[in-house]
């Protein structure tokens, strides 16, 4: 076994047997942010694997449903800041949100998914192109925008810099004094297969990819826009699809 996910482990099994740990916010990163500081990870938003730049770590609650970021990756288009320019087109307010546009959906190919009350986005597999694209149909069935894409090239990049191996912490939580605790409590760890595969998980709709733009609600940023990223995701049930488990 390679030397660092041995000492990854142990570093677990040491977590584990402290039972529940205190949170270090009061949020919902709260559950993977514990856990990399008690690892020994700093934050940063390097674009690299979180233990010694060689595994992921991804954190669960054990009975949650909502499906792991794998990683985010902006697409590529007809302008700079891509997403920028989908917001403003096709992005739409809320009763939450009312001056505002958002864009806040997951999109999956070979089907539609509504956003707004106008539009519709669905993913496209071009593999003559190398291309991920982005379908924007309008109320009446037509594609009027194909402009957006991810390269086969760049997702490969991404994929190989980030998700060569990964771990995939459980952990269960509690409430104290209104605080959130959490006790991790299992772990697996996952070697990537290959890209190919991914391409095609895409098309077989078990990857999707995620847009989750909406606005800042603490004080000194109210009211500006936040992109949290653009991000493929996956069930936690299908990982074995994508990856080969190790541990």
């Amino acid at each position: 076994m390679n030397q660092e996910i041995q000492k990854f482990i142990e570093k677990f099994n040491y977590i584990k047997q402290l039972g529940y740990i205190k949170s270090i916010n009061d949020n919902n990163s709260g559950i993977g942010l514990t856990f990399e500081k008690m690892i020994g990870k700093t934050q940063d938003n390097f674009p690299l694997p979180d233990y010694k730049n060689m595994i992921e770590i991804k954190t669960k609650l054990a009975y949650s449903k909502m499906p792991i970021h794998l990683f985010s990756l902006s697409p590529d288009g007809i302008e700079f800041c891509e997403t920028t320019r989908l917001l403003n087109k096709y992005g739409y307010h809320t009763l939450k949100y009312r001056n505002v546009k958002v864009l806040n959906s997951t999109v999956f190919a070979n089907k539609k998914t509504k956003i707004g009350s106008e539009y519709y986005f669905s993913l496209k597999v071009d593999y003559l192109e190398g291309k991920i694209k982005l379908l924007v149909f309008d109320i009446k069935d037509r594609i009027i925008d194909d402009n957006t894409f991810w390269t086969f090239d760049k997702i490969e990049i991404a994929l190989n810099r980030k998700l060569k191996y990964m771990a995939l912490i459980q952990a269960w939580s509690t409430k104290r004094n209104g605080i959130n605790y959490y006790k991790y409590y299992k772990y697996n760890i996952y070697k990537l297969s290959n890209t190919f595969n991914f391409i095609n998980l895409i098309n077989q709709e078990i990857i999707s990819i995620t847009f989750s733009i909406d606005i800042f609600t603490n004080y000194k940023k109210y009211g500006k826009i936040h992109d949290h990223g653009t991000t493929f995701d996956i069930n936690k049930d299908y990982l074995e699809k994508l990856f080969i488990k190790i541990i």
